[in-house]
């Protein structure tokens, strides 16, 4: 989790002034510049190039308003303010325009409003009251399209405005009612620009926050997964070291305990002994499972379990593996079943993992079920055209609300009919992970008293197909 100190210095960072829209951190504030005004390079362009086409278009309107002025009025348009707009426009193309964006943007709008206001200046009537309309484009145009700040584009508008009323004022006066007029669309006009500009901004500006703080966030997820992997593979390096200093005494404690029990070199004795072997012949042989188990489901978790596919009878792994619980299941009165109607038995599996699996299975529905229970265990075709193998018992079941739980490696579900059930929580889980490395599935249904039905599927193209009665086609002899 982020601690409070990094949750604080997020905050001044991203700190956003609502008047002047300014990053109160320096260094975000060059960044969000940089970064915006390089999305924006097409965006520029294109608003420079198409305002200098208007600009340029306007000129016809010359002709009808103010004819007996029109050299004045083109030398101003297409001598003056063109020019400069193509010199603003060949500054975006260079390195340097990333450092002087906002002062050659905010020309680009105060030089063509300026342009009018000679016209404005220098036209007779009506051309004198007509063409301040040309600065409602501009600020219109410049406040809503162009990337230039909403700071700028204000001042821009502003000193447009107040120059306005000097020419309307002393250079070329115009009657006051026209004036109060034109004064009242300028100021509206005005007004909408900077809020234009204004929310615009604010919106870019507050989607930037939003993304870095994404970028954040996933640079601390991605710095957490990593860790998690590492501390993932640490751990499956570590239980691979152990599993080999333990698998060497365990196997020793096993071979020599087998080999009492036969009595190989003689009797020992007092049958006591001969039990107190089993105990420790059969203790350290579940011990050894265990350890395959943690081992596996560790490699599978990291990816590591690699499959030595053969081709497997499923018929005598699951008859092997109802064989190994048999005299458990007598023990605790527990009717064992088998049931193979006529399906294809054979896949293409890694035998040691799928017995595992089938073991890990058998021994769950055995261990959960009451005396005078039964265990069902069946093939069938599955829907996908693969092979099922369904493990059925009459025990004690799951709730609904724990399905998802006993898949989940070293969880144990907790309630009174399972608190006198010993294990590790590890069956289902690399049951199920087995399954998925073979590309199938593991499917759980169960209800509280009734039983659980766990489904193990493998696909269709690790099924073998029986072969078909040979062919009596050909030529008589």
């Amino acid at each position: 989790m982020r601690s409070e100190l990094e949750k604080e210095w997020d905050a001044k960072a991203l700190k956003l002034g609502k008047l002047n829209l300014r990053f109160t951190s320096d260094e975000t504030e060059r960044h969000y510049r940089i970064m915006h005004i390089r999305q924006s390079l097409p965006t520029i362009w294109l608003s420079i190039l198409a305002g200098m086409f208007l600009y340029a278009v306007f000129g016809i309107l010359d002709l009808y308003v103010v004819p007996d002025k029109l050299t004045e009025i083109w030398t101003i348009r297409y001598a003056i303010v063109c020019p400069i707009l193509i010199g603003a426009f060949l500054v975006t193309l260079t390195k340097y325009f990333i450092r002087v964006s906002q002062v050659v943007l905010a020309l680009g709008m105060l030089v063509p409003g300026l342009g009018i206001l000679g016209m404005v200046a220098v036209a007779n009537t009506p051309g004198n009251h007509l063409y301040y309309a040309g600065l409602i484009l501009v600020i219109i145009y410049c406040s809503s399209l162009s990337v230039l700040r909403y700071v700028y584009a204000a001042a821009v508008s502003v000193t447009l405005l107040l120059i306005y009323q000097y020419v309307a004022l002393v250079i070329n006066p115009i009657p006051s009612e026209t004036l109060i007029n034109n004064n009242f669309f300028l100021i509206v006009s005005l007004a909408v620009g900077v809020f234009t500009s204004y929310t615009q901004e604010l919106y870019i500006r507050q989607n930037f926050v939003n993304t870095q703080l994404l970028l954040r966030e996933k640079g601390r997820t991605d710095q957490l997964l990593d860790e998690a992997r590492a501390s993932n593979q640490a751990k499956t390096e570590f239980l691979a070291v152990m599993s080999h200093e333990l698998r060497t005494p365990l196997n020793a404690i096993i071979g020599f305990s087998e080999v009492i029990k036969q009595q190989m070199f003689g009797p020992v004795g007092s049958k006591k002994y001969l039990t107190y072997i089993d105990d420790i012949y059969n203790s350290g042989t579940h011990l050894l499972g265990l350890i395959t188990d943690i081992l596996d489901l560790s490699k599978a978790e990291a990816g590591r379990l690699v499959l030595r596919d053969e081709v497997v009878n499923l018929t005598e792994v699951l008859d092997g593996c109802l064989r190994m619980f048999r005299e458990r299941a007598a023990e605790t009165g527990v009717r064992l079943q088998f049931d193979m109607p006529g399906v294809a038995t054979q896949v293409r599996a890694d035998p040691r993992l799928l017995r595992q699996s089938f073991i890990n299975l058998i021994s769950n529905a055995v261990k959960f079920t009451q005396k005078g229970g039964s265990v069902l265990l069946s093939i069938g075709h599955a829907e996908n055209g693969g092979v099922h193998v369904r493990v059925e018992d009459s025990g004690i079941g799951i709730a609904e609300g724990d399905l998802k739980k006993v898949v989940e490696p070293f969880v144990q579900v907790q309630s009174a009919l399972t608190r006198d059930h010993e294990g590790t929580g590890l069956g289902l889980p690399l049951a199920k992970k087995i399954m998925e490395l073979h590309e199938g599935s593991l499917a759980i249904e169960s209800e509280i008293g009734t039983g659980t039905v766990v489904t193990a599927i493998l696909p269709a193209k690790r099924v073998i197909p029986k072969a078909g009665p040979p062919s009596l086609s050909g030529d008589a002899a």
